[in-house]
């Protein structure tokens, strides 16, 4: 009777600790899936930053050289036509 009681509160506490297993995977889980929406925000957030960047770039390249070639043109076009 002494064995069977032992070894029933061995398999008792060995399910114990698969349960806390599976219960620690899921918080894991959720961390892990915390930290993808986070990194997904973040991401968006470069992304949009990445593309502002470009822009000022271009602007800082070849915004001269437009505005150079825009106001002698409209200057002609005033000129002549008007």
């Amino acid at each position: 009777m002494q064995r069977l009681n032992d070894s029933l509160t061995e398999v008792s506490s060995i399910m114990r600790k698969n349960i806390d297993d599976i219960l620690q995977r899921g918080d894991n889980l959720e961390e892990v899936g915390r930290k993808a929406n986070q990194l997904k925000g973040a991401s968006k957030d470069f992304s949009g930053m990445a593309k502002q960047l470009n822009l000022q770039a271009m602007l800082q390249k070849y915004g001269m050289i437009g505005i150079i070639v825009t106001v002698p043109t409209l200057i002609f076009i005033y000129r002549f036509f008007f």
